[in-house]
């Protein structure tokens, strides 16, 4: 496993755009060429009325006063239909400009875009930043080619671990390909509901710990879905905090290491210490088991996508194996999937299994940047200078209409 820090490779004379990532469960803006977004925020949108019977609307839902706290319905971008979906898009890239001090029409824009993200929906994303926004200038690239800038490969296959789902795509020469694209609905937040019903099944209540963490003992302090955004970040922290996976499939499975390795804690929001037990701690060990065959293995993502490839790539890309999303923070996860990376790869094709003794999985050095890997690259492509084949302007927008995006960004570079 090969730990990366890409803070050295940006650059000083960045362009001043501003870059967005709108993920299923975190929002993260900021200006090209710094190493850290300066707003992350939850992708969800509150609505209550207020006292005049106006609706309001709110994105900056941890200092909510306990009124609306009870009153405000929470809509969340992971489990918005389509078209609630955009409007929620629409609000979190207002809500990032206005917390910014960025006037829209002053600064272009790169915005990330997740790897399944269809051509329509990267023309409304054009149609919305041009014709919404004003931006003069906007490139849409997509999160597995930002990863892999961020480290630092021209070719690999990009492990994406999000809430919502993991995936595994090719990028080669900065571009995905598409076509290698394998995704499963199983990702961080299945994870995390397993890990915790672990835990809830020793006795820890999570509803009535995140409302005790509120201050306020009644059911009535916190709104249905406000509780519900509360309880799940809790548990996807939790999990992270102490989920683990083992080094390999033997040490997985040895009752005796798992006997041996000490209770671990975690101080609740409310004051409470929970003990996470070794069998609890190892859930996340179902990111490489079949799950009685519910969904596919990460080590079988990524060699589903190396094998749709072609051929003469397979010895870069098993070399170049890159890991974020959130999940990916797991303790011990690059470790483990590059061994069974190696024991899978065995049994593959000659050029494949020929690749074993260098496979490499690659990392960022510090865990937590891996959870904002794809806006880091983000930041670094949007700093490299404004090419005319990766931005459209928006005199090209009023030209050729929104279509024109997908001929854009660093897929462009298969025109040229």
């Amino acid at each position: 496993v090969i730990l990366i820090n890409m803070a050295a490779f940006l650059p000083s004379n960045a362009l001043d755009a501003v870059v967005f990532e709108v993920g299923s469960t975190c929002t993260r803006a900021g200006f090209s060429g710094e190493e850290n977004a300066r707003v992350v925020c939850a992708s969800a949108v509150g609505t209550y009325v207020d006292a005049s019977g106006e609706e309001k609307r709110a994105i900056d839902l941890d200092h909510l006063c306990a009124d609306v706290e009870r009153r405000i319905k929470v809509r969340r971008l992971i489990h918005a239909h389509y078209e609630e979906r955009e409007e929620l898009v629409q609000r979190l890239l207002a809500h990032g400009f206005s917390a910014l001090n960025a006037n829209p029409k002053e600064f272009p824009v790169l915005l990330a875009e997740e790897a399944a993200a269809s051509s329509v929906s990267r023309r409304r994303s054009a149609e919305m930043l041009f014709e919404g926004f004003g931006v003069p200038a906007l490139c849409v690239a997509r999160s597995a080619e930002l990863a892999a800038i961020y480290a630092g490969r021209s070719s690999a296959v990009v492990v994406d671990m999000t809430a919502a789902s993991s995936s595994a795509v090719v990028v080669a020469d900065g571009v995905m390909q598409p076509r290698t694209l394998q995704t499963d609905k199983v990702g961080g937040a299945a994870i995390a509901q397993i890990f915790c019903k672990r835990i809830a099944d020793g006795g820890i209540n999570f509803d009535g710990m995140t409302r005790r963490a509120q201050g306020e003992g009644s059911r009535a302090a916190l709104s249905q879905t406000l509780l519900s955004l509360r309880n799940d970040e809790l548990m996807r922290e939790v999990m992270e905090s102490l989920g683990r996976v083992q080094p390999s499939r033997a040490s997985s499975a040895s009752s005796a290491a798992r006997e041996a390795r000490a209770p671990l804690e975690y101080l609740l929001p409310d004051g409470r210490v929970v003990s996470v037990g070794a069998e609890q701690a190892t859930a996340p060990e179902a990111f490489f088991s079949e799950l009685a065959g519910k969904h596919k293995p990460l080590q079988v993502l990524v060699l589903e996508a190396v094998k749709c490839a072609e051929p003469e790539l397979h010895k870069d890309l098993l070399r170049n194996v890159v890991v974020c999303g959130d999940a990916s923070c797991l303790l011990g996860l690059p470790e483990r999937l590059e061994a069974e990376l190696k024991f899978s790869a065995q049994l593959c094709a000659p050029t494949i299994s020929s690749q074993v003794n260098r496979i490499a999985v690659h990392a960022a050095a510090a865990v937590v940047e891996r959870k904002s890997s794809v806006w880091q690259g983000g930041s670094i492509l949007a700093s490299l200078g404004a090419s005319h084949e990766l931005w459209m302007s928006k005199r090209e927008y009023e030209e050729h209409g929104g279509a024109l995006i997908s001929r854009k960004g660093l897929q462009s570079l298969q025109f040229m």
